[in-house]
């Protein structure tokens, strides 16, 4: 995903990163989307407040042989950070 965080990892002293950090949290978002499908996670980061508390997670199929820019195109249309974990690619 492109949207996650690990505990500890959110900016220090937003609500968001204090609910990460103790797991707090009540709500998750959860986005699918296919390869190509960039226009519903999009549509979904711009029209967040600065002060939304829900850490979101954005599931996208990705090409294995072309280079993604899923992480930049998200951080250009969202108000908060957007990050993308490391994971098994199988």
């Amino acid at each position: 995903m492109c949207s996650s965080w690990a505990p500890g990892e959110h900016p220090q002293g937003s609500r968001q990163g204090e609910a990460l950090a103790d797991n707090s949290f009540t709500h998750l978002v959860v986005v699918g989307s296919s390869a190509g499908g960039i226009g519903a996670p999009s549509g979904l980061v711009s029209s967040l407040p600065e002060d939304f508390d829900a850490p979101i997670v954005v599931a996208q199929h990705l090409d294995p042989n072309r280079e993604s820019h899923l992480q930049e195109i998200l951080a250009r249309r969202s108000p908060l950070p957007v990050n993308t974990s490391a994971g098994d690619s199988t």
